[in-house]
């Protein structure tokens, strides 16, 4: 599934205003095929907050969504914005082997 990942580097005291924003966003009508996580870097006073748009399509697309172009363009108010669309590489549950494959746990 295709993951579009918009990140924030603002003043920790923006975070309530950034929040709010972002609340309204995932309450307009084109956020609905999207699952939305909201993400704080740690220590919290960093004020970097990193938004996480997952498609509900498997199909992968060569650009950004309009929400989270509107996202990104909504967060340039607080702060220095990245905004990039990212499509799986591997899948870690398939069975083919190779150096990513995921083992059974040894009964060791």
């Amino acid at each position: 599934m295709p993951l579009e990942i918009i990140t924030v580097r603002a003043s920790p005291s923006s975070t309530p205003n950034i929040r709010a924003l972002l609340r309204r966003l995932a309450r307009t009508p084109s956020s609905e095929e999207y699952g939305i996580t909201l993400h704080e870097r740690m220590p919290r006073e960093t004020g970097d907050i990193s938004v996480h748009l997952v498609r509900a399509s498997a199909s992968h697309p060569a650009s950004p969504s309009t929400l989270g172009l509107q996202v990104a363009d909504a967060l340039r108010e607080y702060g220095s914005v990245d905004h990039g669309l990212w499509v799986p590489l591997i899948d870690l549950d398939d069975e083919a082997p190779g150096p990513f494959a995921r083992s059974a746990p040894s009964g060791d």
